[in-house]
């Protein structure tokens, strides 16, 4: 327990002086607090920016500092700590010195004595107000391309849907299944509109991991996107998957993405054929999409992944490193194409 009687006094040589030089020096808001939330330490960061006196730190409480509004869920965080639970991260509006309100997030660890009594609580807080406001504007932003989206969308479904409905027995074949490609493809418009937001909501962290039935969720996207494709038939070969945790749509975007892009390069094969697998030897699951398509020199100055998926791998890249992982290609031209993924960090990669 860090002693504020000290503070104010010329300190000893050694790792306590050192450690509590760095603490001083610290822009972020370090705070002792004791059980009841009182304050028994709060670092020059804190002193300047919650207007607070060293000298009268004792009769303080963190409380004074906290959004009224707020105080029920940071008193409800606080009771989580525990032995088996000492850190909690906590988010609440603050009072500055100057009577404004700011958003702060709080790393707060507990101490406990051997019998496992709460004996200090250590809080290590920052300003989060432009993240806060950042993620306001993306949500509305994405609301705002949602609804300007979906309109026109509804429209081109609904007219081809009338179109079928009324002249479908007078309208030749052709036109026919046309009208229905193009009902087929704004639904897949809708359902792209809908990763977008979920894009958003990751950003949030408003989406929540579920288990995802791999296997079951590559044949249903192979088998939605050959009814749209009339021109080639590809043998989808599908090996072990495992069960997974993972937003649902966002996975299945990843999945659609590079199995329609594998059936892009393949479909002038007679014998186009893709393959959909994972390699669990190493620290995390690697999974893969092959084809023996036209292939590309990956190898080349200036080649990438994109070789013209453009916002599909885009889309693709962005879901799996917010997951923690990574997309590589390998490819020869003429040797078809391989796209590798991970969901998780390869933490233990060499």
């Amino acid at each position: 327990m860090i002693q504020i009687d000290r503070l104010t006094e010329p300190q000893p040589q050694g790792s306590q002086a050192w450690y509590q030089d760095i603490v001083e020096a610290q822009d972020e808001w370090v705070c002792c607090l004791g059980p009841d939330g009182s304050l028994r330490y709060a670092n020059p960061a804190s002193l300047g920016t919650f207007d607070l006196q060293r000298i009268d730190m004792p009769g303080q409480g963190w409380w004074s500092m906290v959004h009224p509004g707020d105080a029920p869920g940071v008193q409800a965080s606080l009771a989580q700590l525990s032995p088996a639970n000492p850190l909690v991260e906590i988010e609440s509006r603050v009072f500055t010195a100057q009577g404004t309100v700011v958003w702060a997030r709080f790393s707060c660890r507990g101490l406990f004595e051997s019998a496992g009594q709460l004996v200090e609580i250590r809080a290590v807080g920052r300003d989060i107000s432009d993240r806060k406001r950042a993620h306001r504007e993306l949500e509305t932003f994405s609301h705002a391309v949602s609804h300007d989206l979906r309109a026109p969308l509804r429209a081109v479904n609904g007219f081809a849907a009338i179109l079928l409905e009324d002249y479908g027995t007078k309208l030749p074949a052709e036109c026919v299944a046309l009208l229905e490609r193009i009902r087929d493809a704004g639904t897949r418009m809708g359902t792209l509109v809908d990763v977008l937001l979920s894009l958003s909501h990751l950003e949030l962290g408003r989406i929540p991991d579920q288990q995802v039935d791999q296997a079951g969720l590559v044949q249903d996207v192979f088998a939605a996107l050959q009814a749209l494709n009339t021109t080639s038939s590809p043998t989808l070969v599908v090996h072990a998957l495992p069960v997974c945790l993972a937003q649902p749509l966002l996975l299945r975007q990843v999945w659609q993405n590079l199995i329609s892009n594998a059936i892009k390069h393949s479909r002038h094969r007679a014998d186009a054929r893709i393959e959909v697998g994972c390699d669990s030897a190493g620290p995390v699951p690697v999974y893969y999409v092959r084809d023996n398509g036209a292939g590309f020199d990956h190898q080349r100055p200036g080649a990438s992944l994109d070789e013209g998926q453009g916002v599909g791998l885009a889309i693709v890249q962005r879901i799996v490193e917010r997951k923690g992982g990574r997309i590589w290609a390998q490819s020869q031209p003429g040797a078809g194409a391989t796209f590798h993924f991970t969901l998780a960090p390869e933490s233990s990669r060499a």
